[in-house]
């Protein structure tokens, strides 16, 4: 039988692994992750092999690098492929059984209205890039401009469905040797402290029963099992796996709207310099603390029909949201200020 080149039984030679036992484990781990529908990068990969190393007590000497990533990959036959989305349609029915279970739980078991169901989502946030392309002159050559910047946000929102309740955003960032991610020991924190008060405080001031439901994705930064308040009347619930993109609220537009309004906000800001060298240091000035606060504000200026509209795919209303006098930024939009910014200052 005559092999795939790409598959790994074709290859003639190949060497063993240096680092045996974190070989394995990583290749588990990964084939777990992947079965659950987890999308899995480089950067994600090398990170957890560091860690799954120092939990192993493995090899003072590995060093989860680009080459050893590369040397993996081989090894194993992992290619990289784009996000399908005939996976994601193919959980129709798993979709239209949970969002049936989903209005029954709501309706008949809890007895919840629309004001006491919530629901989170983490983005990345890159806070300091500029775009990568821009429109020149016929005289330009080249398009020199600022160095990629790297530094990553994670922010959390949380809001409910009716939109009139959004709590404040859960940043984190990076300080010395800590990641940017969440984890679920943040999360849980985050749950009993802010969480669990801010929902007592709301529903009490609109005077409704000391009940509500969060749902969110089963990603494994989210504690795993069942998440409830000390006095059990605030539960949390998962999304069934695969479907975020389809039905999770907060990624309907929600999430996309807030980051190009901070973009837009970033850039606005960073062209109100005079000129070319007041540019640049706004630039090397912009801080995080800048960041936190501006993406704070964008969060705050969202509409509520936009958080509203998150919903429509999983609890959809009878009578469609009407639009409000805020409307989405487009990438466009950003990219034309950043262009038009940048010429009027040469």
């Amino acid at each position: 039988m005559q092999s795939n080149d790409g598959d790994v039984r074709s290859r003639k030679t190949m060497k063993s692994a240096k680092y045996k036992q974190i070989d394995n484990v990583m290749y588990q781990w990964f084939i777990q992750a992947r079965s659950q529908g987890i999308p899995l990068s480089g950067p994600i990969i090398t990170t957890k092999a560091g860690e799954m190393n120092k939990k192993l007590d493995g090899d003072p000497n590995f060093k989860a690098s680009t080459g050893w990533l590369d040397k993996f990959k081989f090894r194993h036959g992992i290619r990289q492929l784009d996000i399908s989305e005939e996976k994601l349609s193919a959980n129709s029915a798993v979709i239209a059984k949970f969002k049936e279970q989903f209005k029954l739980k709501i309706q008949c078991d809890l007895k919840l209205i629309r004001e006491q169901v919530y629901n989170c989502d983490e983005t990345g946030l890159n806070w300091k890039i500029l775009p990568q392309k821009t429109l020149t002159s016929f005289s330009e050559k080249t398009a020199p401009g600022f160095k990629f910047q790297k530094d990553r946000i994670t922010a959390m929102v949380c809001a409910n469905t009716t939109g009139n309740h959004r709590l404040p955003l859960l940043v984190i960032g990076k300080i010395q040797k800590t990641t940017a991610w969440m984890d679920q020991t943040i999360f849980f924190d985050w749950f009993h402290k802010v969480f669990v008060p801010q929902v007592k405080v709301h529903l009490a001031e609109k005077q409704l029963p000391q009940k509500a439901l969060l749902l969110m994705d089963n990603a494994p930064t989210h504690p795993s099992g069942e998440l409830k308040s000390d006095d059990g009347n605030i539960i949390c619930l998962f999304l069934p796996a695969n479907t975020t993109p389809l039905i999770h609220p907060m990624d309907q537009g929600i999430i996309e709207n807030m980051k190009c309004r901070y973009r837009k906000y970033f850039i606005e800001s960073l062209l109100s310099s005079d000129d070319v060298i007041g540019i640049k240091e706004f630039w090397k000035k912009y801080t995080i603390k800048d960041a936190i606060f501006n993406v704070a504000s964008t969060w705050a200026d969202l509409s509520v029909s936009n958080l509203k509209n998150g919903w429509n795919k999983l609890w959809p209303k009878i009578i469609p949201c009407e639009s409000e006098e805020t409307e989405p930024v487009s990438v466009e939009e950003i990219v034309q200020l950043c262009n038009n910014g940048l010429h009027s200052d040469l």
